[in-house]
């Protein structure tokens, strides 16, 4: 059976002014940008015929990628017991905020980073990097 989905007329869409992000429980003010996804393998299961009888979901995974200040990438560095970034475990809580309209709160658990490069050019003023993670769960906390 397929599922109905309504939308409100009056809403308001989110802006980057409404986004908090939380790494560790410490407010990142130096983001520059964050996404998250998740992604299932699906497969169509076929019998008699030459038609899918369902679609069978199979395993979850999750990743994303945070922009950050330098400085907040030294931060990082800073708490990680042997200075690496690469050897964090952290989870990543994204706060939509939209007042009047209830905050829509995702926590991302067990965040692992895969990659931490530095990079600047000569026409750049500052430093800007972009970090790609892995995660082990998604959860709607509000």
């Amino acid at each position: 059976m397929a599922t109905t989905v309504t939308q409100s007329v009056d809403t308001r869409e989110y802006a980057w002014s409404d986004i908090t992000v939380l790494i560790g429980g410490k407010p990142i003010t130096g983001i520059q940008e964050v996404s998250f996804k998740a992604n299932q393998k699906k497969e169509a299961v076929y019998g008699k015929g030459n038609q899918p009888l369902c679609l069978q979901p199979g395993q979850i995974d999750y990743s994303g990628q945070l922009t950050l200040l330098q400085s907040e990438l030294e931060t990082l560095e800073s708490a990680a017991t042997d200075g690496s970034l690469l050897s964090l475990n952290v989870d990543i809580l994204v706060n939509f905020g939209n007042p009047p309209q209830p905050v829509r709160t995702f926590l991302l658990k067990g965040c692992q980073f895969t990659t931490a490069e530095r990079k600047i050019s000569n026409s750049e003023t500052f430093m800007k990097v972009t970090l790609p993670f892995i995660y082990l769960r998604q959860e709607v906390v509000a």
